[in-house]
């Protein structure tokens, strides 16, 4: 069995690939303010680039296969709709059998080189939500995966509640360590999670939404340490590790519960469009944040096409915009793939039919009601094909975008290469 990555290659040996002799971007210890400074500065005057998901083509993805729930409910729906041409990346525990493993993506129609396996060798946590892990990023000209900072110099004393939460950090980032190279991996010296961070650009320029608890953790981490840093400070070494992007921040306050990451409350289909979900209820816990991103992203030009819904489905993070826009390579249709739920279903019945039922008949329009009806329309609105898909993982707080993540493939061209 493979133990280490290589999907950054995505096996088409196109790239000159990493210098042996290139220094590491990887540190245990995030650096003093005074190194920090310096790094900033080296740093502003990078080349970085990440593709924003609405121009990936689902060439690539990362599934992460934890200790918990039922694999082919998770993903079975997800696997069974994705473009014969996607190959899967699946991170396994040792509680799995690679036999098993195999019987049931046959079972889903997917053949033995549509997927690899990597199994995680030092015990660390396997967490469901793949999307928290990583991005692939270019940093002048070369391929690397996102790391966040760490936390392991820490002492428990210090973080208190937080300890287990950062644990949890600490292990994402060994799992990272452990499948690839040191120099395969760019960390940043803040908080990342995939899940409240959106990338677009802005002409030539990277533009980067973060979420306002990626700024207030960071400055958490750091006052653990004693080394405090302003919210301004934070967004600049935030900017700086990503070449000088825009760095647009999503809120003024800790983030309630309820759109705790970005992606439960808007999705980016385009450089000029947004769909989001907008709560039906004039007084809730947390409209002032749709309000203020709303504002955010109207100010900048954004159409942002609204999915009215209920306030029990936010606090239930049935969330219809969690899903994955791409482009279809083959035939260069824009097509959404996003997740509904029972109550989403005409006749709620459909929705506990076993998968092999949804091979036969995929879900429509007509299936179709409440958000998953809204947000159908929406996406056609938008210019793209819906693809519905059920989910079963919001009773965990995730669906459709977090329990995935969506590499951007690289084809070869005469002058470097491109995006497909």
């Amino acid at each position: 069995m493979i133990n280490r990555f290589n999907f950054i290659k995505m096996d088409l040996d196109i790239f000159s690939f990493f210098d042996d002799e290139e220094e590491s971007e990887v540190a245990d210890i995030p650096p003093s303010r005074e190194e920090l400074a310096n790094l900033v500065e080296q740093h502003n005057k990078n080349s970085v680039e990440v593709v924003p998901e609405y121009e990936r083509s689902l060439e690539r993805v990362i599934l992460t296969f934890p200790r918990i729930g039922s694999i082919e409910e998770t993903y079975g729906d997800f696997i069974l709709n994705c473009p014969e041409y996607t190959h899967f990346e699946v991170v396994i525990s040792s509680k799995y059998k690679v036999r098993d493993l195999r019987v049931l993506f046959r079972q889903l129609g997917v053949s033995p080189e549509r997927y690899s396996f990597y199994e995680q060798e030092k015990g660390s946590h396997i967490e469901l939500w793949a999307q928290d892990y990583t991005d692939v990023v270019t940093v002048n000209g070369k391929r690397k995966l996102l790391m966040g900072m760490n936390f392991e110099d820490i002492p428990f004393e210090v973080t208190g509640k937080n300890y287990q939460f950062l644990r949890r950090i600490n292990a994402r980032n060994e799992l990272l360590k452990e499948l690839l190279n040191e120099e395969e991996l760019f960390q940043v010296p803040f908080f990342f999670e995939g899940g409240n961070m959106f990338f677009d650009t802005n002409g030539e320029r990277l533009r980067v939404f973060v979420g306002y608890d990626s700024i207030s953790k960071t400055q958490q981490a750091y006052a653990w340490r004693d080394v405090n840093f302003s919210e301004e400070e934070i967004e600049k070494m935030m900017s700086a590790y990503f070449g000088g992007a825009e760095i647009i921040v999503m809120g003024y306050r800790p983030q309630p519960t309820e759109v705790f990451h970005l992606d439960l409350l808007f999705t980016i289909l385009d450089d000029q469009t947004v769909v989001m979900r907008v709560p039906n209820q004039e007084e809730t816990a947390f409209k002032a944040e749709v309000n203020y991103a709303k504002f955010l992203l109207s100010s900048m030009g954004y159409k942002i096409i609204e999915i009215p819904t209920t306030v029990e489905r936010f606090e239930e993070y049935m969330s219809c915009v969690n899903g994955i826009p791409f482009v279809d390579k083959e035939t260069g249709v824009k097509k959404m793939m996003f997740p509904v739920y029972q109550e989403d279903f005409c006749d709620p019945l459909i929705y506990e039919n076993p998968l092999e039922y949804f091979r036969n008949y995929p879900i429509t329009e007509d299936d179709l009601t409440n958000e998953g009806l809204a947000a159908y329309r929406a996406f056609r609105e938008a210019g793209y094909e819906p693809i519905p898909v059920r989910n079963f993982t919001f009773d965990q707080k995730g669906s459709l975008h977090c329990i995935t993540n969506v590499l951007a493939a690289i084809a070869e061209k005469d002058d470097g290469v491109e995006v497909v």
